[in-house]
């Protein structure tokens, strides 16, 4: 199999800001696998909180042997790309869902088949990243009141952002806070006062490290809590069981469908919710993990909808709804941007 990889900055339509800070682009890999006439596509996305970079998933895709890849099945192949080496998941996720596309056009069929899953039906979430009072009330308003929102919160405009929640009445909302608050008693009374507005939960309130804090406000809390930098693969879910109330699945954290489904399972077996979610991705990353829809109780897939210079075409967005191409592997091809 040749692979042919090649680094590609995505430009959002406006400033994106969150807790961690703002940005104008994402910094991401764009590889292809091609093999007996079949071509294949992953990404990798590389926001800066991570710890990869466009160079690290470039070195790590150098020591993938593709002529060892043409002999394997599907499942050592994916195998081979897991244990190559420790860590780098945005580089395994490139691979890992190349060798999906690859694989299930091979097969004449959708990568959900390919994963042994059902098809996938859902609605997303749209994003709403800080600002201001104003800011935040018009892009409330600029969404039909059945669209589910995210709302980016941790900053010094908390307080302007509660005061234009509260005034919207948007009844269907979440708030993903990026670890920007850094007290329990600041959670404890944020999450509260988002629950008389009518938040439905809240993702990563505090800081990775502080364990104690946040399982303290699982329990005091009326929303259900959402790990989202806490939990990377099916690991942390064992650990964080009883720390959190659910999950944040995303492919560029764990690596692989495969380890996505895992983590689905054992969610599950805590009784633990999940939320589908993604990094700033291209079209191409967001339409493979659509295949994974039905793994999740939320689902928040509207990154393509924020970028300016997107290289793929795929997902197809109706009101909030989000359907597949119907074509076989991941379902996105390239466009004209596309870089080689």
């Amino acid at each position: 199999m040749q692979i042919l990889a090649k680094k590609y900055t995505l430009r959002f339509n406006q400033t994106f800001r969150i807790a961690a800070g703002s940005r104008n682009t994402t910094e991401t890999v764009l590889l292809s696998l091609s093999h007996n006439k079949i071509i294949a596509y992953g990404q990798a996305s590389l926001p800066p909180y991570l710890t990869e970079n466009a160079e690290s998933v470039l070195a790590y895709i150098k020591c993938v042997d593709g002529k060892l890849l043409e002999q394997m099945d599907y499942p050592h192949a994916v195998a081979y790309i897991s244990q190559l080496k420790e860590n780098n998941y945005a580089a395994k996720a490139a691979l890992n869902m190349a060798l999906a596309d690859w694989h299930a056009k091979q097969k004449q069929i959708p990568v959900y088949k390919l994963l042994n899953l059902s098809a996938p039906s859902c609605k997303t979430a749209f994003t709403i990243s800080i600002g201001n009072y104003d800011e935040t009330l018009n892009e409330i308003k600029k969404h039909a009141p059945s669209h589910l929102l995210k709302i980016k919160m941790g900053s010094h405009f908390d307080d302007e952002m509660l005061r234009a929640i509260s005034e919207a009445r948007h009844p269907n909302f979440f708030v993903d806070v990026n670890a920007g608050w850094k007290s329990y008693q600041e959670a404890y009374d944020k999450t509260n006062r988002l629950y008389e507005a009518g938040c439905i939960l809240i993702e990563q309130p505090l800081p990775v490290n502080m364990i104690e804090e946040t399982a303290l406000l699982k329990e005091t809390s009326p929303l259900c809590i959402v790990a989202d930098e806490s939990v990377k693969t099916s690991a942390d879910v064992e650990r964080l069981k009883n720390v959190f109330s659910g999950i944040n699945i995303k492919l560029m954290k764990c690596g692989s469908f495969q380890e996505a489904i895992a983590m689905s399972h054992l969610a599950k077996k805590y009784n633990m919710q999940v939320l589908l979610g993604s990094m700033a991705e291209s079209t191409l990353a967001v339409t493979a993990t659509t295949h994974l829809a039905s793994i999740a109780e939320w689902h928040d897939l509207d990154a393509p909808l924020m970028i300016q210079n997107d290289p793929f075409d795929g997902i197809m967005y109706t009101e909030n709804s989000v359907t597949l191409p119907p074509i076989s592997g991941i379902g996105a091809t390239p466009n004209l941007l596309f870089p080689f």
